[in-house]
């Protein structure tokens, strides 16, 4: 299960140096906004950014789409923060993606890019995105899936028996998810990047840097010691590369459709 209040808190305190560290979000976000122009029939009169962190691609979306009314919504008030101050022509909201603040059938454009992941239930934000799009309406979405993180999941067995890394799900979980939730799959793509870093130390600062720490029940609580650390360290070195510790990213692109 997800700590919705570790989920704000850790989001919030990675907001101010979070774009620097975001290269993954960054290369993601843009892909999704490619795949939301290539299906795009009409404009929109209403967009919402689910999980728009510090609103980059939320401003991204209002240049494609100048003539709509745009939210912002995240569940960090840091980042809802963040976002107003760098695209300041939308309305912002601190809200959860399972519980929408929104009217049904109120927008046309559903994006959210690497958020839905650190939802406890995304069966409930597919069933709130239904909800609130108008028929015809549209839901974009990135996401991770599981053998994300696999290289630190398996370093971490080698040390103790707690839970270090986040559990994602499967694409066959998010594809009964949405046609479960009523929606009509018109895009859908699988890939796996990876990312390489020197050492472990500028491996987990990575994800850290970014808010996406351990955020299950059942995580080892305190911090990490330096003895610890290193026995990580010597699990991963078999790994390494020309490159660097390789960590591997699982990312899954999906276009959906509300039935008119």
């Amino acid at each position: 299960m997800r700590d919705k209040l570790r989920v704000a808190r850790s989001f919030s305190q990675a907001s101010p140096a979070y774009d620097a560290r975001a290269g993954l979000q960054t290369v993601v976000g843009a892909a999704l906004l490619d795949l939301l122009e290539t299906g795009c029939s009409r404009a929109p009169e209403v967009l919402i950014d689910l999980g728009c962190g510090t609103g980059a691609r939320t401003a991204l979306l209002m240049d494609l789409h100048p003539g709509a009314r745009a939210f912002g919504l995240d569940l960090a008030q840091g980042m809802a923060r963040h976002a107003a101050s760098r695209a300041p022509g939308a309305f912002y909201v601190t809200g959860d993606m399972e519980a929408l603040p929104f009217a049904p059938r109120v927008a046309d454009l559903l994006y959210s890019s690497l958020a839905i992941q650190w939802c406890e239930d995304p069966a409930s934000v597919l069933r709130e995105a239904h909800r609130v799009l108008r028929p015809g309406g549209r839901f974009v979405f990135s996401t991770l899936l599981a053998g994300t993180l696999w290289q630190l999941e398996e370093g971490w067995r080698q040390v103790d028996s707690h839970v270090h890394v986040n559990r994602f799900r499967t694409g066959g979980d998010y594809r009964s998810l949405a046609e479960n939730a009523g929606f009509r799959i018109t895009a859908w793509r699988e890939e796996t990047r990876i990312e390489t870093f020197p050492d472990v130390l500028a491996l987990m600062r990575s994800v850290k840097g970014i808010g996406a720490r351990n955020l299950n029940t059942g995580r080892r609580p305190g911090l990490t010691a330096p003895a610890r650390i290193a026995a990580l360290a010597r699990a991963f070195e078999p790994l390494r590369t020309l490159e660097g510790l390789p960590l591997t990213y699982r990312v899954l692109y999906v276009g959906l459709e509300k039935p008119a």
